[in-house]
């Protein structure tokens, strides 16, 4: 068996759903970037007498500025670290009037269209502070590039630098793009997820974990590293929940006996800036569980 820390490692990024089972190395944003959700934020230099202790307060967008980025959005290409993330394409952003989604996560937005380049700061409904970000249409391609971490200072142009912590999206127009049949994932494999969710989302940390891992590789870090599983869990658990949403808006590999699913999120930005190949999920007397193997 390998070391403590190993252990930790291997079943931590396991259980928070940012753990590749199997494939390539993650990015390095994704490594060594903390959870999206904000601790401390920079307001962004454009947005005029807002303060570190308040949102920035954003004019109102005008009807011709909103219609122009309304409708849905796929992704031709997704850039972080100064390099485009492997098979970005086919992302997909969905403004309506009120809401901005984000590979199935819905936030509410700001723009400010008195700044140059243009701003859009967006957050989730619990979230105290925005991503902050710049938006242009040019071309007839939609630019957004913001930054994955509040704390860091908004893009100011439509590149990222290693290390940046920048997002760069580059997106056209996808009007009625299929959407996952829902109907394709095993109805007891969304009930995990959804049960997994419901667990993140009231901060049950310790059912999450015992739910979703299968019993012989729960027992495997409850031996050896628990008590540190449950701290890094706690954690990642904003970026684990945008994970798992992602996953409910997608349509897995399914093997001949269907019990083992795999969902390909090469093609998926999730918020934070980690975006892994895959993830894998295995049935056990009649369960799904999420697993390495």
């Amino acid at each position: 068996m390998k070391s403590h820390f190993n252990r930790l490692h291997h079943y931590g990024f396991a259980v928070s759903l940012l753990w590749i089972v199997g494939c390539e190395k993650a990015p390095p944003s994704a490594v060594t970037s903390s959870s999206p959700e904000p601790t401390t934020s920079n307001v962004g230099p454009s947005v005029a007498n807002s303060t570190a202790e308040s949102p920035p307060s954003v004019p109102p967008q005008p009807s011709n500025l909103a219609a122009d980025y309304l409708g849905s959005w796929q992704s031709e290409r997704i850039e972080q670290n100064g390099r485009t993330t492997p098979n970005s394409a086919g992302a997909k952003l969905v403004f309506t009037e009120t809401e901005l989604s984000i590979s199935g996560r819905d936030h509410n937005y700001q723009i400010n269209n008195q700044s140059k380049p243009i701003t859009i700061d967006f957050t989730t409904p619990d979230q105290e502070k925005p991503f902050e970000g710049i938006i242009e249409l040019k071309d007839g391609q939609l630019l957004v590039c913001y930054s994955s971490q509040t704390s860091n200072p908004r893009p100011t142009e439509f590149a990222t630098q290693d290390g940046d912590g920048n997002i760069l999206f580059v997106l056209k127009r996808a009007e009625g793009l299929p959407t996952a049949d829902t109907n394709a994932i095993p109805p007891e494999l969304l009930q995990a997820i959804d049960r997994a969710i419901e667990n993140l989302e009231g901060n049950h940390i310790e059912a999450y974990i015992s739910e979703l891992l299968a019993p012989d590789e729960l027992a495997a870090i409850q031996k050896s590293g628990w008590e540190k599983t449950l701290e890094f869990v706690s954690k990642q658990r904003d970026k684990t929940l945008a994970t798992l949403n992602a996953l409910k808006k997608m349509t897995p590999s399914l093997d001949k006996e269907s019990t083992r699913a795999v969902f390909d999120l090469s093609q998926v930005a999730i918020e934070g800036g980690a975006s892994f190949p895959k993830m894998n999920f295995r049935k056990v007397d009649g369960k799904w569980y999420l697993t390495n193997r």
